[in-house]
C-alpha cells in the first residue's frame, strides 16, 4: 500500500491537505482532500490522471507506472481553459506589453542620448 500527501496553498491563503492512498495488489485507488473524500477509483494497475479543483485552481494528480512500482505527483493546471488561466493569460499579456514599453524607451533614450553627446564632440 502507498500513502502519500501533498499540502498546496493557494493565492489566497487557503490550504489544501491533497492525499493518496494506493493499494498495489489490487489497485484500488482513494483521494482525499481536508480529510474528504475526493476520488475513488478502483483497479488502477497503469498510468492515470485525476483532475480536480483545488479552490481556483485546476489540480492533476498523475498515477504512473515504473516496472514493478508506482510513482505519483500533483501539479497545476495552467493550460486548461478556466477563469483564473484566462486571467493569468491577461495579467502576462499585459505584463509583456509593458516589458516592451519599457525597454523601447530605453533603448530611445539611449539613442537620444549617444546622438546628444556625439553631436556636442
Amino acid at each position: 500500500m502507498s500513502r502519500l500527501a501533498w499540502t498546496y496553498v493557494d493565492d489566497y491563503g487557503e490550504k489544501y491537505n491533497v492525499g493518496i492512498v494506493h493499494v498495489a495488489p489490487n489497485g484500488h485507488v482513494v483521494v482525499q482532500c481536508n480529510n474528504r473524500i475526493i476520488i475513488i477509483d478502483f483497479n488502477v494497475l497503469r498510468n492515470k490522471t485525476y483532475s480536480f479543483f483545488l479552490g481556483p485552481e485546476l489540480c492533476e494528480l498523475n498515477v504512473k507506472r515504473e516496472d514493478e512500482n508506482f510513482s505519483y505527483g500533483l501539479t497545476i493546471n495552467q493550460d486548461a481553459d478556466t477563469p483564473l488561466n484566462a486571467l493569468r493569460k491577461k495579467y502576462r499579456k499585459r505584463d509583456l506589453l509593458w516589458t516592451l514599453l519599457i525597454f523601447s524607451l530605453l533603448i530611445m533614450s539611449v539613442f537620444v542620448f549617444s546622438y546628444t553627446f556625439l553631436t556636442v564632440i
